[in-house]
């Protein structure tokens, strides 16, 4: 009876969790250290968002994975933004670059 219990709750937490976290994929478009503000070009159009001291980029290589800091990614690469809610805002708490469509060799 308890574990059920412990299980449902668990289960209700990562449900919640995914509804409150957004993914948002595109192009990264500029990085504003000065005022902890991302900008990524999506289908929809460019969003800003701001984020946390200290954010890294996930990035994949041929030689694995590496972090780094947000102001040193590549401004055109393609990535996928995790945001959460904080307030009326949406504040970046992953970023993950790479990974975006190929281009056809002709």
């Amino acid at each position: 009876m308890f574990r059920s219990l412990v299980l449902g709750l668990a289960a209700l937490a990562l449900v919640v969790g995914g509804i409150v976290a957004e993914e948002y994929k595109g192009k990264l478009a500029k990085v504003d250290a000065s005022a902890k503000k991302i900008t990524i070009e999506t289908k929809d159009g460019e969003k800003t968002f701001g984020y946390a001291e200290g954010l890294k980029v996930k990035v994949k290589g041929k030689d694995g994975d590496k972090e780094v800091e947000i102001e040193k990614a590549k401004a055109g690469s393609f990535v996928a933004v995790t945001t959460k809610k904080d307030g009326d805002k949406e504040v970046v708490t992953e970023v993950k670059a790479g990974g975006g469509k190929k281009k056809d060799s002709k």
